[in-house]
Protein backbone atom coordinates (compact mmCIF):
# COMPACT_ATOMS: atom_id res chain seq x y z
CA UNK A 1 0.00 0.00 0.00
CA UNK A 2 1.47 3.27 -0.86
CA UNK A 3 1.80 5.40 2.25
CA UNK A 4 0.18 8.90 3.06
CA UNK A 5 1.21 11.99 1.15
CA UNK A 6 -0.99 15.03 1.59
CA UNK A 7 1.01 17.52 -0.46
CA UNK A 8 0.10 15.42 -3.90
CA UNK A 9 -3.54 14.48 -1.84
CA UNK A 10 -2.75 10.81 -1.13
CA UNK A 11 -4.61 9.73 2.19
CA UNK A 12 -4.18 5.62 2.96
CA UNK A 13 -7.03 4.82 4.81
CA UNK A 14 -7.15 0.83 6.08
CA UNK A 15 -10.52 -0.99 4.77
CA UNK A 16 -11.74 -0.82 8.77
CA UNK A 17 -11.69 3.06 8.55
CA UNK A 18 -13.34 3.12 5.25
CA UNK A 19 -16.16 0.53 6.18
CA UNK A 20 -16.52 2.34 9.18
CA UNK A 21 -17.20 5.25 7.30
CA UNK A 22 -19.20 3.23 4.63
CA UNK A 23 -21.70 1.52 7.09
CA UNK A 24 -22.11 4.68 9.28
CA UNK A 25 -20.33 3.36 12.23
CA UNK A 26 -18.12 6.60 13.49
CA UNK A 27 -21.20 7.28 15.57
CA UNK A 28 -20.57 3.76 17.47
CA UNK A 29 -16.95 4.49 18.01
CA UNK A 30 -17.17 7.57 19.88
CA UNK A 31 -19.78 5.27 22.25
CA UNK A 32 -18.72 3.08 25.41
CA UNK A 33 -17.98 -0.32 24.81
CA UNK A 34 -20.60 -2.75 26.21
CA UNK A 35 -20.49 -3.69 30.13
CA UNK A 36 -21.34 -6.62 29.95
CA UNK A 37 -20.16 -8.69 33.18
CA UNK A 38 -16.98 -9.54 32.79
CA UNK A 39 -17.23 -12.27 35.34
CA UNK A 40 -19.89 -14.16 33.21
CA UNK A 41 -18.14 -14.05 29.71
CA UNK A 42 -16.60 -16.99 28.39
CA UNK A 43 -13.20 -17.95 27.45
CA UNK A 44 -12.76 -17.32 23.42
CA UNK A 45 -15.01 -17.26 20.05
CA UNK A 46 -13.71 -18.03 16.15
CA UNK A 47 -16.33 -16.49 13.95
CA UNK A 48 -15.09 -18.06 10.46
CA UNK A 49 -16.52 -18.91 7.50
CA UNK A 50 -13.71 -18.93 4.79
CA UNK A 51 -11.39 -22.08 6.16
CA UNK A 52 -8.64 -20.56 3.92
CA UNK A 53 -6.65 -19.18 6.10
CA UNK A 54 -4.06 -21.65 7.18
CA UNK A 55 -2.00 -20.07 10.06
CA UNK A 56 -5.56 -18.84 11.40
CA UNK A 57 -6.72 -22.54 11.60
CA UNK A 58 -3.55 -23.70 13.28
CA UNK A 59 -3.65 -20.92 16.01
CA UNK A 60 -7.34 -21.59 16.67
CA UNK A 61 -6.26 -25.40 17.27
CA UNK A 62 -3.57 -25.28 19.09
CA UNK A 63 -5.43 -22.73 21.85
CA UNK A 64 -8.07 -24.95 21.77
CA UNK A 65 -5.55 -27.55 23.19
CA UNK A 66 -5.45 -24.98 26.30
CA UNK A 67 -8.86 -23.90 26.94
CA UNK A 68 -11.69 -24.73 24.64
CA UNK A 69 -12.76 -21.69 22.08
CA UNK A 70 -16.69 -21.89 20.62
CA UNK A 71 -16.64 -21.94 16.82
CA UNK A 72 -19.42 -19.82 15.86
CA UNK A 73 -19.06 -19.69 12.49
CA UNK A 74 -19.40 -22.48 9.76
CA UNK A 75 -16.32 -23.56 9.80
CA UNK A 76 -14.91 -25.29 12.32
CA UNK A 77 -18.36 -25.48 13.90
CA UNK A 78 -18.32 -26.89 17.27
CA UNK A 79 -22.05 -25.22 18.63
CA UNK A 80 -23.69 -27.90 16.89
CA UNK A 81 -24.33 -26.20 14.09
CA UNK A 82 -25.39 -22.79 16.10
CA UNK A 83 -23.92 -19.85 14.42
CA UNK A 84 -23.34 -16.20 15.52
CA UNK A 85 -25.79 -14.01 13.79
CA UNK A 86 -24.80 -12.58 10.47
CA UNK A 87 -25.33 -9.11 10.69
CA UNK A 88 -22.47 -7.71 10.42
CA UNK A 89 -23.31 -4.94 8.65
CA UNK A 90 -26.05 -3.79 10.75
CA UNK A 91 -24.14 -3.12 13.52
CA UNK A 92 -25.45 -2.73 17.23
CA UNK A 93 -28.03 -5.65 16.50
CA UNK A 94 -27.42 -9.56 16.82
CA UNK A 95 -23.25 -10.20 15.69
CA UNK A 96 -22.18 -7.45 18.22
CA UNK A 97 -24.51 -8.96 21.34
CA UNK A 98 -23.14 -12.05 20.61
CA UNK A 99 -19.60 -11.01 20.89
CA UNK A 100 -20.43 -9.42 24.29
CA UNK A 101 -20.42 -13.13 25.55
CA UNK A 102 -16.88 -13.01 25.58
CA UNK A 103 -13.44 -11.83 26.57
CA UNK A 104 -11.54 -12.67 23.86
CA UNK A 105 -11.80 -12.73 20.11
CA UNK A 106 -9.65 -14.14 16.88
CA UNK A 107 -9.47 -11.71 14.83
CA UNK A 108 -6.97 -13.06 11.98
CA UNK A 109 -7.10 -11.74 8.42
CA UNK A 110 -7.85 -14.14 5.40
CA UNK A 111 -4.44 -13.14 4.36
CA UNK A 112 -1.38 -10.61 5.58
CA UNK A 113 -0.89 -7.54 3.05
CA UNK A 114 0.36 -4.20 4.09
CA UNK A 115 -2.55 -2.27 5.03
CA UNK A 116 -4.94 -4.54 4.80
CA UNK A 117 -7.13 -4.29 7.57
CA UNK A 118 -10.57 -5.19 7.67
CA UNK A 119 -13.65 -5.04 10.24
CA UNK A 120 -12.42 -7.62 12.37
CA UNK A 121 -10.99 -5.51 14.79
CA UNK A 122 -13.38 -3.26 15.16
CA UNK A 123 -16.40 -5.90 15.57
CA UNK A 124 -14.41 -7.28 18.64
CA UNK A 125 -13.82 -3.42 19.99
CA UNK A 126 -17.04 -2.67 19.66
CA UNK A 127 -18.52 -5.54 21.88
CA UNK A 128 -15.93 -5.58 24.26
CA UNK A 129 -13.67 -8.52 23.50
CA UNK A 130 -9.73 -8.21 23.12
CA UNK A 131 -8.92 -9.23 20.04
CA UNK A 132 -6.24 -11.63 19.14
CA UNK A 133 -4.95 -10.25 15.70
CA UNK A 134 -2.73 -11.86 12.88
CA UNK A 135 -2.44 -9.95 9.60
CA UNK A 136 -1.03 -6.46 8.40
CA UNK A 137 1.57 -5.34 10.61
CA UNK A 138 0.44 -1.14 10.00
CA UNK A 139 -1.80 -2.11 12.63
CA UNK A 140 0.80 -1.33 15.14
CA UNK A 141 1.30 2.10 14.03
CA UNK A 142 -2.99 2.56 13.37
CA UNK A 143 -3.86 1.45 16.66
CA UNK A 144 -3.42 1.13 19.85
CA UNK A 145 -0.79 -1.73 20.26
CA UNK A 146 -2.11 -2.10 23.98
CA UNK A 147 -5.70 -2.61 22.92
CA UNK A 148 -5.50 -6.39 21.20
CA UNK A 149 -3.04 -9.38 21.48
CA UNK A 150 -0.67 -9.56 18.36
CA UNK A 151 0.39 -12.55 16.60
CA UNK A 152 3.73 -10.57 15.30
CA UNK A 153 5.01 -14.15 13.21
CA UNK A 154 3.97 -17.49 12.25
CA UNK A 155 6.24 -19.99 13.76
CA UNK A 156 4.74 -22.66 16.58
CA UNK A 157 6.90 -20.63 19.24
CA UNK A 158 5.26 -16.81 18.89
CA UNK A 159 1.61 -19.06 18.78
CA UNK A 160 2.92 -20.32 21.65
CA UNK A 161 3.76 -17.56 23.66
CA UNK A 162 0.93 -15.02 22.36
Amino acid sequence: MEPSNIEKGIVCLPNFATNAYEFGLWPYLQMPRPEYPFEKKKFCTFVVRNGGCGIRNKFMQMLSKYRSVDCAGSYMNNLNGKTAPEDELVYGDGYLGFLQQYRFMICFENTKKPGYITEKLLNAYMAGCIPIYWGSPQVLEWLNPNAFLFLSNETDMSMQAL
